[in-house]
């Protein structure tokens, strides 16, 4: 739980929801053709949509978010984050 909780504040910093933050981490990568999102109200579409007013990241926080992003001690964003 303390992972998240430090991949939350980061988004905080952002101005973004976890969720934000997510999306916004997933589309910064120019490889990146589609992302499918799923909403079940308007309100979740808009709040999806305002990741795209933050999809630039700062070296400092991929670094973090690349120690927090784990599970079970496998970083899991770790290979997509490489060039």
């Amino acid at each position: 739980m303390t992972h998240v909780r430090r991949l939350n504040e980061i988004a905080n910093d952002r101005g973004q929801t976890l969720a934000q933050m997510a999306i916004a981490w997933v589309l910064r990568d120019e490889r990146m053709t589609s992302t499918v999102l799923g909403a079940s109200s308007v309100e979740q579409l808009d709040a999806n949509l305002d990741a795209l007013s933050g999809l630039s990241f700062t070296d400092e926080e991929l670094t973090t978010i690349d120690a927090d992003a784990v599970d079970c001690g496998l970083n899991l964003w770790a290979a997509q984050t490489q060039d």
